[in-house]
């Protein structure tokens, strides 16, 4: 609910700006504009957060699932040592908000894709993994967390949009503010 007033808040500020600016040919006042900026940034790396936050939650369950699996008595041991070399390099071929680059986003989703794919056969070479029971909950934690990726990545999207335009509308005024040179932020381009 707090994000979708954040998000009307700031299409009605956004919206307002624009149809000043182009309406009268004054420019937006500069704490105005200050304002809505600063808040476009602000949800946009809110969300790059969530969405970090949430993936970096998922490696972490994936991690301590192997670690879970490594104490069973029966298990298929060259999988697990090559999901677990696997787990220990995705972290490092994560993009980030300054690197994404679809190319960037397509090895790093396989990557993570072919980990997670290979889990239920690594769980399934285990005779007793009821007695196990944390095995099953890390798995749903990790099946919904991919799930959410999407969603997190959509909401990004939406709030990086709405900065895009923000400073391409309003480019020379900010510049006039302190907030030169303001770069679009990547977009994942879903929902497009």
């Amino acid at each position: 609910m707090k994000k979708r007033l954040l998000l009307v808040a700031l299409s009605a500020l956004l919206a307002a700006a624009c149809q000043q600016s182009r309406n009268t040919g004054s420019t937006v006042s500069a704490d105005s504009l200050k304002t809505v900026y600063l808040a476009l940034n602000d949800s946009v790396t809110a969300n790059w957060k969530r969405l970090t936050d949430s993936d970096d939650e998922k490696i972490s369950d994936v991690k301590r699932l192997l670690q879970e699996i490594s104490h069973t008595t029966v298990h298929n041991r060259a999988l697990l040592d090559s999901l677990v070399r696997m787990q220990a390099t995705l972290t490092a071929k994560r993009y980030t908000m300054e690197t994404m680059v679809s190319e960037q986003i397509d090895a790093y989703d396989l990557a993570t894709d072919s980990l997670v794919q290979r889990i239920p056969r690594l769980m399934a070479s285990v005779p007793d993994l009821e007695s196990y029971p944390l095995c099953a909950e890390l798995s749903q934690e990790i099946d919904s967390a991919g799930q959410a990726v999407l969603l997190h990545r959509i909401h990004y999207d939406k709030y990086a949009k709405l900065h895009n335009q923000f400073i391409r509308e309003h480019a020379a005024d900010l510049q006039k503010t302190g907030y030169a040179n303001q770069k679009p932020k990547p977009l994942f381009q879903l929902g497009a």
